[in-house]
């Protein structure tokens, strides 16, 4: 009996000093894995130098810029009696956003980065293939219905009066002045809207499109500086805007 009591005693200690060894290889697991977390995140936030991890994807880089238009199904039906304008989806449409960032600083002391950025887009067809289930391959050879922006523009600025007389000259009737039919590359990238009247010459006006191509020398991100935090010394602060384009703040005009 007083054999198995020390065998007893023996189990009930180490079994003791197991549970204790366990439970500290538990929190400093715990600890270990979330200082893993938080190292792996600070790595790929943190950009405090060239030699960081992210910096080659900051540098030059890109993500996909997915586009779907909608287009006027009804529009002759909107003319004639005034229907409401039947809206049907017209894509996916796929593009390839590339973001190339040039004379990247580093300023360690006051933790910030400035760098000229420049954006582009590039239409990927095998992209748009898969995802619209073989449905489109480019974005030239379809052609979507839409409003007449510069008409529809035309009206925010004159009079109703002269607005039918402007609007008389330069479009040839009420479909021409209110809608247009534009591909997806030209409503992405921008078009140009072409008046011709008797005795004057051609006058050509261009439209912007939603994300035009601009060439490096009149892309504002590439002419003027951006400046962000750098994080290293609060990876909260990191990628936060200092200045954007050379602005401490933005300011928009009231069109009203």
């Amino acid at each position: 009996p007083r054999r198995k009591l020390c065998s007893r005693r023996r189990c009930l200690l180490a079994g003791f000093w197991l549970l204790l060894l366990l439970t500290a290889l538990s929190g400093f697991g715990s600890w270990y894995i979330q200082h893993l977390i938080d190292t792996g995140v600070r790595e790929a936030a943190v950009l405090d130098g060239p030699n960081a991890p992210g910096y080659s994807r900051f540098a030059d880089s890109y993500t996909y810029f997915v586009v779907t238009f909608l287009n006027i199904s009804n529009a002759a039906e909107v003319l004639e009696i005034g229907a409401k304008p039947k809206l049907v989806e017209v894509g996916p449409f796929v593009y390839r956003l590339y973001e190339s960032r040039k004379d990247i600083t580093f300023d360690s002391e006051s933790d910030e980065i400035s760098y000229r950025q420049h954006t582009w887009s590039e239409f990927d067809g095998n992209e748009t293939l898969a995802r619209s289930n073989g449905t489109y391959g480019s974005d030239t050879d379809v052609k979507i219905t839409t409003l007449n922006l510069i008409f529809s523009g035309m009206r925010m600025m004159a009079s109703k009066s002269a607005l039918h007389t402007l609007g008389g000259l330069l479009w040839k009737d009420d479909a021409a002045r209110l809608f247009e039919r534009r591909t997806p590359r030209e409503l992405l990238q921008g078009y140009n809207v072409t008046f011709k009247m008797m005795g004057l010459p051609v006058y050509t006006v261009p439209f912007p499109g939603i994300a035009p191509n601009l060439p490096k020398l009149k892309d504002p991100n590439m002419l003027q500086t951006t400046v962000i935090k750098m994080g290293a010394k609060d990876s909260g602060d990191a990628f936060s805007y200092v200045t954007w384009e050379g602005q401490n703040e933005a300011r928009v005009p009231c069109p009203f």
